[in-house]
């Protein structure tokens, strides 16, 4: 169940069993147009996996050719920041102090720690201050099999090439503080299974993508409001404020920019999704 929570975080800020039913459902689809109400050109809206493998960066092509018709591009945060990654690692610590050392005791760290530098070749010592979900990032490229790229990164060069604006929907301390909000104990049994159990992780890993190629938004609510994966305690924190949050700024975004929103797939789906929030609010969604 911890290790499961963790994967479902590269569809949000996250077998191929599934692709035959993606293929009958026309809603299964990454890439959404936003048209109606008071907006003069539709904006767009795509779902991101946070770090694919390079076989995989080109599912977003297709949000790539939106983009050349619209103004900017909007991400979670701002990938055109240059101060971005000095905001995320001046804010990846614990509050208070805290090690992982201490959260995890003296026995299970040691076995952690000659786990995760076998895997990683960097000491988990060395990441002891910081958040435990940051500190599991480390271990992605292990987990995916490859030097993983992101789609974010790809559609904010293209935005660069293009000498459009790219904007973010959220600060870094905001996410940051999510993860200050779920109990650093809990982020660290998470971490304990994720080293210790990893095999198991990248079976888990590895369904959790089939989902996301078979664009099938439904079956992502579904893993995510699961007990088994550990996250529905935290979907509102994780999910449902977010959202809220994002579609208050996309209403006030789309009248004065035609935009293309670039955010974890897991936002999307669902009653509290981005997609049914913008049809509550009066716009016409529609799966492209």
């Amino acid at each position: 169940m911890k290790m499961k929570f963790i994967s479902l975080l590269l569809v949000f800020s996250f077998g191929g069993w599934l692709n035959i039913s993606a293929q009958s459902n026309p809603e299964n689809t990454l890439l959404w147009e936003v048209t109606g109400k008071n907006l003069k050109k539709p904006s767009y809206l795509f779902g991101t996996f946070h770090l694919l493998c390079e076989s995989d960066l080109g599912i977003a092509n297709a949000a790539a050719e939106k983009l050349k018709s619209c103004d900017q591009l909007a991400l979670e945060l701002d990938f055109d920041d240059p101060n971005m990654m000095i905001e995320m690692q001046t804010l990846a610590g614990m509050k208070d102090g805290k090690m992982l050392e201490d959260l995890l005791g003296a026995t299970k760290f040691k076995l952690a720690d000659s786990l995760f530098t076998a895997t990683t070749g960097i000491s988990l010592k060395l990441l002891s201050g910081l958040k435990p979900m940051v500190a599991s990032s480390v271990l992605y490229p292990s987990v995916l099999g490859c030097n993983p790229g992101s789609p974010e990164t790809t559609l904010s060069a293209l935005a660069g090439e293009a000498k459009k604006e790219v904007i973010g929907l959220e600060k870094v301390s905001d996410q940051m503080e999510v993860f200050d909000k779920i109990p650093y104990q809990v982020q660290a049994d998470m971490l304990y299974s994720y080293i210790t159990e990893t095999d198991k992780f990248k079976k888990e890993t590895d369904e959790m993508l089939a989902v996301y190629r078979s664009a099938n938004l439904v079956e992502m609510q579904k893993m995510m409001a699961d007990p088994e994966y550990g996250l529905d305690k935290y979907l509102e924190l994780l999910l449902t404020n977010r959202n809220k949050n994002w579609v208050k700024q996309m209403q006030t975004i789309m009248p004065e920019k035609a935009t293309l929103f670039a955010v974890g797939a897991g936002h999307l789906g669902g009653n509290e999704g981005v997609i049914s929030l913008l049809r509550k609010a009066g716009y016409t969604v529609k799966p492209l």
